[in-house]
């Protein structure tokens, strides 16, 4: 999937991923998707390849059998 930006907000990560803006701003403080603030902005802006790299790792998380 190719995205047109480099730099995603909450809400396009969001419809990206499928999910509410909410999970999105909980995925960027657990650290599970890579995002920063600028200084002058509160707004987060996320790397298109972050959206990726998440997605990637879930769909290999998800057919990786587990132990039980």
């Amino acid at each position: 999937m190719m995205l047109d930006k480099k730099l995603l907000t909450a809400g396009e990560a969001a419809n990206v991923l499928g999910c509410p803006v909410y999970m999105v701003y909980d995925f960027l403080h657990r650290g599970l998707l890579v995002g920063f603030k600028y200084e002058t902005s509160k707004a987060w802006r996320i790397p298109e390849d972050s959206v990726q790299n998440f997605i990637s790792q879930r769909v290999y998380n998800a057919s990786t059998p587990q132990k039980i």
